[in-house]
Formats: C-alpha cells, sequence, structure tokens
C-alpha cells in the first residue's frame, strides 16, 4: 500500500458541483486554494494552480488540470488527491 504524504480534499467541491451549488470555475478557484495551501504542491504545480485561478473554462478543461494533478501527486510526490468520501 502506498504512503501519502499529504492529501487534497475535493469530495465537497464535487459534490457541490454535482448538486448545483458550485460552479464548475468555483470548484477550480477552490482547488486551487487548497493546492497552494499543501506544503507538497504549492511550489511545483504553480501552472496548474494558475490555470484553475483564472478560471476553468469547463468541465473537460477542469478534468484536464486535474489529470495533470492526479500525475503529479502518483509519480514521486505521494500526493493523494481524494474525490470519493472523505470529509464532507
Amino acid at each position: 500500500m502506498a504512503r501519502w504524504k499529504s492529501t487534497v480534499h475535493l469530495t465537497d467541491l464535487h459534490d457541490a458541483h454535482r448538486n448545483g451549488t458550485m460552479t464548475i470555475q468555483e470548484v477550480g478557484k477552490q482547488l486551487a486554494i487548497r493546492l497552494k495551501s499543501n506544503m507538497y504542491a504549492k511550489h511545483d504545480l504553480l501552472d496548474e494552480i494558475e490555470e484553475l485561478e483564472d478560471g476553468v473554462e469547463d468541465v473537460d478543461h477542469y478534468d484536464s488540470i486535474l489529470h495533470n494533478i492526479y500525475d503529479f501527486g502518483d509519480y514521486g510526490h505521494r500526493i493523494w488527491i481524494e474525490t470519493i468520501g472523505g470529509r464532507k
């Protein structure tokens, strides 16, 4: 089993988007805030953070950025990106 250094929780954001209380642009901005507060991600994901802060165009654009973040977390950085379960 992998040992993760930290976790970025997204369940609440994705649930809010799914139930219509947050736009995907708001979700992106909140994700940027969470990444900036993560000591393992805030310096290495500057491009992704900036793209999220500038405003994602749509769900596909958000998914593309999230894919890069997943890859970063998985490959040597040990950051778990939690999208199901976790805090609500």
